[in-house]
């Protein structure tokens, strides 16, 4: 018997841990296809243009603006939209902070998650191209 599985999502949790002592666990649900490691690698390279940019005119406010818009779209995207507002709401607009503690989070556990998914791809394209 042939078997089609379907891909399956990263899952994992974030704890937004607040100063009087509450906190909410946020599930977060990826599937990583294609399309989303292309967007993603599009606002990456838009963060780093902008950041650029803000190197060469650090007063620039719309540029600070963008940078802004850049960061929520990256959560928007790997997060969900909903996570991205609860993510937004806990650090009160304060997007230097919530990148500055969320980046690693994405550099050292998404990003590692989309290599390994894409490397999966490939030589299971491999081993299943007609020959």
């Amino acid at each position: 018997m042939y078997t089609l599985r379907q891909n399956a999502l990263f899952t994992d949790e974030i704890e937004l841990q607040k100063n009087d002592g509450t906190s909410e666990i946020l599930k977060i649900k990826i599937d990583i296809r294609p399309e989303l490691v292309k967007k993603y690698r599009e606002l990456q390279v838009r963060f780093v243009d902008l950041q650029k940019r803000s190197n060469s005119n650090p007063g620039d406010l719309k540029i600070v603006e963008d940078i802004g818009k850049a960061v929520v779209d990256v959560f928007c995207l790997l997060f969900g939209d909903e996570n991205a507002k609860k993510i937004i709401e806990f650090y009160s607009d304060d997007f230097q902070q919530m990148a500055y503690n969320l980046f690693p989070y994405v550099q050292n556990v998404l990003v590692p998650k989309f290599q390994e998914v894409a490397r999966q791809r490939k030589q299971a394209f491999k081993r299943r191209a007609w020959k």
